[in-house]
């Protein structure tokens, strides 16, 4: 796994190695980019991670658990929750504070929004009191372990996930994430994060 860090404003760069990895990961929210990032979890794996799957989406949820052993589609967005603490929200802006109203998070939690747009502020308001907050811009080429994910700010746990996908990238600010999600959704052609 390579990761990649831009220079802070000071000039330095920061990378942090990446910690065990979780029990699991839990993902709300079960479109394409979950999809995209559980394949290449289990791309020429021996041993892949347990994943645990919104209800929604549950034709790709099922498509996924027929094909990988460690994949199960969980029977609610709270028992998504319950089994892992490393937790991706993957469901649309538009309809992402009434699915995480629903939910009841620990401070163990860490979350990784996929959520476009929706900032860092925002996000601690809507999933108190979790541990920890950040976003990601995971790419679709994650399911050949091919993304470059960025995120914002840096995290252990969320570099150990999306470095088995693809290479991280690390901003100096929010803003510079937001900078990059406008350019990733033209030039890379990422398609919604479908709920």
């Amino acid at each position: 796994m390579r990761q990649l860090s831009l220079p802070s404003e000071s000039g330095d760069q920061r990378s942090s190695p990446p910690r065990s990895s979780p029990a699991g990961y839990g993902f709300v929210g079960a479109g394409e980019i979950t999809a995209a990032i559980v394949e290449g979890l289990n791309a020429d794996v021996a041993d892949p991670p347990a994943v645990f799957l919104s209800p929604r989406g549950r034709s790709i949820g099922r498509e996924l658990a027929s094909r990988f052993p460690n994949v199960q589609v969980c029977d609610s967005n709270q028992d998504v929750l319950e089994n892992a603490t490393s937790i991706v929200l993957a469901v649309r802006p538009l309809i992402a504070r009434a699915v995480l109203a629903e939910l009841s998070f620990r401070p163990q939690h860490v979350v990784m929004s996929a959520m476009a747009g929706v900032r860092l502020e925002r996000l601690r308001d809507w999933t108190s009191p979790a541990g920890r907050i950040v976003r990601v811009i995971p790419l679709p080429q994650a399911a050949r372990g091919q993304s470059l994910t960025a995120m914002y700010p840096d995290s252990a746990v969320a570099r150990e996930l999306f470095g088995r996908v693809g290479d991280v990238l690390v901003p100096s600010k929010e803003e510079t994430l937001d900078a990059f999600s406008a350019a990733c959704s033209t030039w890379c052609g990422v398609p919604s994060i479908g709920y």
